[in-house]
């Protein structure tokens, strides 16, 4: 505005009023239509939109490619709290995948993850997999690595500073509980093999399942 208006970076409104007017102005104002309101507008490159926020967000942050774990991390279906921890967790800022492993191994039959070896990457592997389907297994798959994973993450953090221990299959039944929670205020559509897993997990089909009505 002030290169358009020829103006130096020094002058101040002093040195632009002249006996009570304002002199030295070299830019075309805009004429004013009565009857329309303003608006805002974001120009990117050589393209005019009306403003928003997610379109300012994604002319002004770093695009970089998606990566594959992407859907493991952020679903419909998340718990936010859980999700955002696993984010912390696949960029390698926390240092529990060891710990995680361990309880991994106690519930990863009830997820679904028998055949799965107990390894961090062979998880996310088969976790990923099947990230962008909205079946039973996958969201259940997907809930029970965030959930493990935070739990994990709040019990090594009570035991470094607070001194206090869970048993393991007390923090068990509490990851597998919020779990259940969680599906209980989910919808699925109705199958018998989600029938079967709702009963594994002692939920009312009644509660969940969707007709498709």
């Amino acid at each position: 505005m002030r290169y358009d208006a020829r103006l130096n970076t020094s002058d101040t409104v002093a040195d632009l009023v002249h006996s009570g007017v304002l002199e030295a102005w070299n830019v075309d104002l805009p004429v004013l239509l009565p009857g329309r309101s303003d608006k805002i507008l974001w120009v990117v490159g050589h393209t005019v939109a009306e403003f928003s926020a997610s379109l300012a967000l994604d002319s002004i942050r770093l695009q970089l490619p998606r990566v594959p774990w992407a859907k493991m991390v952020w679903f419909s279906q998340c718990i936010p709290k859980h999700a955002f921890h696993l984010w912390l967790l696949m960029k390698n800022r926390l240092l529990t995948q060891d710990i995680i492993l361990k309880v991994w191994d106690k519930i990863r039959q009830k997820l679904g993850f028998r055949a799965t070896p107990p390894m961090w990457s062979s998880i996310i592997e088969e976790v990923c997999q099947n990230a962008n389907l909205k079946s039973f297994d996958s969201v259940v798959g997907r809930l029970g690595i965030a959930v493990a994973s935070y739990f994990v993450w709040q019990e090594r953090n009570n035991r470094l500073f607070r001194n206090q221990t869970r048993p393991p299959d007390i923090l068990t039944d509490q990851i597998l509980a919020t779990i259940r929670y969680r599906l209980c205020s989910l919808k699925f559509r109705r199958s018998a093999l989600v029938e079967a897993r709702l009963a594994s997990w002692d939920i009312q089909d009644s509660e969940v399942l969707d007709n498709g009505g």
